[in-house]
């Protein structure tokens, strides 16, 4: 995500001067990378082109380097199938990319976790991603998941929408919704969650990837082709708010607690 908001920002120098010109990434002698307007020199080696134009088409940069989406069926999350190893992602320890673990042999995601102490604190690997989202949007969440060992527990798995009324996901966490992968069932789960309404005043969704390793039974979670995208438009004010528990949840991006 760095390097496009850094490569977007130079094409607009290069525009000033030249809609013709291109964007070269040189790696020099010394092993440094450097974007420049002209071609790589003899002692520079060419790692990619890029075409400004092409570059400016499909990409929008927001406040907080977080993307937005141009429309409906468009996937919010980057690198969603871990073609990118883990960029774009917050990536804990515990978590880590496999080149060949994906549904067809490409990359995923895969998530160990330590089985923790047995107290009474909630311990979870989480590897999370924090999306710009609209308000008048219904949402679609979709994942794919493998693991070969059977959990103790369902909830050992988890993918999670968590939605916040900040742009950068910190503050003004609700609750929102999960993909659960069933308990016993061998080979690749897809798993969908469709109508997902934001809660009122949210501006970002934080999508998070989780496994507890109290109930994991030590198994290796691998994650695949995730899509998050709004799929239809609605009157902000015909939306119900609906609420499962009896208390409301709040969250942070580094915790939780309930208002009763």
């Amino acid at each position: 995500m760095m390097i496009r908001i850094f490569l977007v920002t130079v094409l607009l120098v290069v525009f000033s001067f030249s809609t013709h010109a291109g964007i070269y990434q040189c790696v020099g002698s010394d092993g440094k990378t450097v974007f420049k307007d002209s071609e790589c020199d003899d002692d520079e080696s060419l790692e990619k082109s890029y075409d400004p134009q092409e570059l400016l088409d499909r990409t929008t940069i927001i406040g907080g380097g977080v993307r937005k989406a141009y429309g409906l069926n468009e996937n919010l999350i980057v690198n969603a199938s871990f073609e990118n190893e883990l960029a774009d992602w917050r990536v804990p320890v515990g978590a880590e990319w496999v080149s060949v673990g994906g549904i067809y042999g490409t990359g995923a995601l895969v998530i160990q976790a330590e089985r923790p102490p047995e107290d009474k604190y909630i311990h979870e690997t989480v590897v999370d991603q924090c999306l710009s989202i609209e308000e008048d949007k219904t949402y679609e969440f979709t994942a794919q998941f493998f693991t070969a060992t059977a959990p103790i527990k369902s909830s050992a798995n988890r993918a999670n929408v968590i939605w916040y009324e900040s742009s950068d996901c910190t503050t003004g966490g609700q609750w929102g919704a999960y993909l659960e992968p069933k308990k016993n069932i061998p080979g690749w789960q897809r798993l969908v969650r469709k109508k997902l309404s934001p809660s009122l005043g949210a501006k970002a969704v934080l999508i998070t990837i989780v496994q507890k390793g109290r109930y994991s039974n030590n198994g290796r979670a691998h994650w695949d082709n995730l899509k998050f995208g709004a799929i239809q438009t609605h009157s902000v004010s015909s939306t119900t708010i609906k609420n499962t528990n009896s208390q409301r949840s709040f969250f942070t991006r580094f915790g939780s607690y309930n208002n009763e």
